[in-house]
Order: structure tokens, then sequence, then C-alpha cells
């Protein structure tokens, strides 16, 4: 008599093998060491162009402020970025603060260039200026203030 067949039973799988993990990871760690290095360049080129937008949007600001309100605006410029807006009060021939906060992007950079600059009631700047946002001692922006007061990033 013959017996009758037996019925395989499938295992069903789950998970992975430890092969599938392995190459998994290996790829994983390929492209990780491939990446994180130029990770650190994308983030300082960033940062240095969002510093070197915000000066040029503070820049824009005292100018167009200094249209509207008919007085001349300065800006005081330190090595470690920005520092004082003032205002000139025509009625007491004297410069007065104004209160507008430091763009944070502006607070870890250096700019060098003219220690102030004073845009008049016309929009013009009391003279051509240029300043230079760096990030590191090797990337640097220029940004240019024209004597009749347009404002490039170089």
């Amino acid at each position: 008599m013959v017996a009758p067949p037996r019925k395989h039973r499938t295992r069903r799988q789950d998970g992975f093998t430890i092969a599938e993990l392995a190459a998994t990871l290996s790829l994983v760690g390929l492209v990780m060491a491939v990446g994180v290095p130029n990770l650190g360049e994308v983030l300082k080129s960033y940062e240095l162009r969002t510093a070197s937008y915000e000066l040029y949007a503070e820049l824009q600001w005292m100018r167009s402020a200094s249209i509207t309100s008919n007085t001349s605006y300065r800006l005081t410029l330190s090595g470690s970025g920005i520092g004082d807006y003032e205002k000139f009060d025509v009625s007491t021939g004297s410069w007065i603060s104004v209160a507008r906060e430091v763009p944070l992007g502006l607070s870890a950079v250096e700019v060098s260039g003219p220690a102030q600059i004073v845009f008049r009631p016309n929009g013009s700047a009391s003279s051509a200026a240029s300043f230079y946002v760096y990030t590191s001692k090797t990337a640097s922006k220029a940004l240019s203030v024209s004597a009749a007061g347009s404002i490039r990033i170089g």
C-alpha cells in the first residue's frame, strides 16, 4: 500500500536575512561617507548667502526709512556685524538711536567696510562703500552701495 503524499508546510518568512541587512547598511554607510563632508560646505555657503541678503535688506530698510521719513539715517558697523541705527533729528541737530533688532544671521558673521554709512532723505548715500560679509576666512560676499544709494550684492 502506498502512503498518501505528505503535505509540505511552507514557512512564512518574516523580517530580513542577515545578508540583506548587511548590504543595506553598507549602502547607507557609503552614502553617508560621501555626503556628510559636503554638508559642512553647503551649510557655510547657505550661512554666507543668508547673512549677505540680511545685510542687503537692512541697508534697503535704512534707505527706504530715510526717504519716507524725510530724514537721514546712519548705520554704524563693527567687526562683529551690525552696530547702531540712528536717525538725524533736525530740530536738535543730533543723532537719535533707533531701536531695531539685529538680524539673527548677521550676529554670527564679520562685516568689514566703512565704519558707518548715512542715507540722506533723497535716498542717496553719504559716499560709495563696499561691505564684505565673512563666515569663514575663505568665504566672503561683497555688497556695494553707490553714492546714488543703489545697493548690489556682488
